[in-house]
């Protein structure tokens, strides 16, 4: 199944949505509310989905207890799941924008300074001087000890030994990039505009970060930090922002009733709680004691992972229905007398 969406998150709406539907179709009895929850912009944050429904219309939530979304992960060895990650957290989302100005005209006579283009390459670089060390916070610090205690490969060694002071020539060695993101603080530069011609001096530059902190981490460290760092260059505005929130715990009766359903899944698989470099709508809930997790039900393996956000984005078609019957199991099991 191809096309944006067709892993992230199409098929994971789909299959909440079919959960719905099993459930009314077999005429389930119910020992809780089952409530469905569609919201546009998580890409772009969630404050106009599912945060500002929760600012705005409060009783929608009255009593819940429980949300299931998007998050988690898995890894695969051919076409079995070895390894499911319930996401209990997820890194804090700060999203800047950095805008460089000065005088425009003619690009044959341009200003002394270099004008707005100039200005903002100098900040950009100066990004590069801001430290993001590795440190090994305390939800993953949580999440891999947990982990090393289900795998049986040769990863859940490398969790053992994290530990602080991390061992830095270890983790750049043996630990991929998806791991590595989680025991540091990341800056990625994703947009940069400037100008619109080639002889004309823009009169504003700007460019667009996506920074990623460590669970325990709020937002004003880093930001006086790029701040200090560019200057009179660029001036910086925060566009998304969010503060530390409690993890979920990595037990009790759903998160039991996950993981059962997960190993029933992919016999010999194992199940632990995951920390993710990306981001959700799960954050508001935990915000609000309510406990979240975001699963994964679909087998996707790493050549199928890579495509998300991509032109070529794809699932395949059995992974998909594998996945929407997993996703009806663990609601029914949790839901259903």
């Amino acid at each position: 199944i191809w096309g944006r969406g067709a892993l992230d998150m199409k098929s994971t709406t789909i299959a909440h949505l079919y959960s719905l539907i099993d459930l009314k179709r077999r005429g389930a009895k119910l020992n809780r509310d089952v409530i469905f929850l569609a919201v546009p912009d998580e890409e772009l944050g969630g404050m106009n989905g599912a945060k500002a429904l929760l600012d705005k219309q409060p009783q929608l939530f009255d009593n819940v207890g429980f949300v299931l979304g998007e998050g988690g992960t898995n890894e695969t060895a051919v076409d079995k799941v070895v390894f499911w990650g319930i996401e209990v957290q997820q890194k804090n989302p700060l999203w800047l924008r950095l805008t460089s100005e000065g005088r425009g005209g003619h690009s044959a006579s341009p200003p002394d300074n270099g004008g707005a283009t100039r200005k903002l390459v100098h900040a950009l670089s100066a990004i590069e001087t801001v430290e993001t060390p590795y440190k090994l916070d305390p939800s993953v610090a949580r999440s891999a000890a947990a982990i090393a205690k289900v795998r049986t490969d040769g990863r859940a060694a490398i969790f053992r030994k994290l530990r602080e002071p991390l061992d830095v020539k270890l983790v750049e060695k043996e630990l991929p990039e998806g791991y590595r993101a989680l025991l540091r603080d990341t800056v990625a530069i994703t947009h940069i505009d400037a100008g619109s011609v080639v002889n004309i001096m823009p009169t504003r530059a700007y460019a667009d970060l996506d920074i990623r902190l460590l669970p325990s981490h709020g937002p004003q460290p880093m930001i006086d930090a790029i701040r200090a760092a560019v200057g009179d260059n660029a001036k910086v505005e925060v566009l998304l922002s969010s503060e530390p929130v409690p993890d979920s715990p990595a037990s009790g009766a759903l998160y039991d009733t996950i993981a059962r359903a997960m190993r029933d899944a992919s016999p010999g698989s194992t199940v632990g709680p995951s920390v993710t470099a990306g981001t959700n709508d799960g954050r508001f809930f935990r915000a609000r004691g309510v406990v979240a997790y975001g699963i994964a039900p679909f087998k996707v393996n790493y050549y199928d992972a890579d495509s998300v956000h991509g032109s070529d984005e794809r699932i395949r078609a059995r992974f998909f229905t594998d996945g929407v019957r997993l996703m009806r199991k663990i609601v029914r099991d949790f839901c259903a007398q």
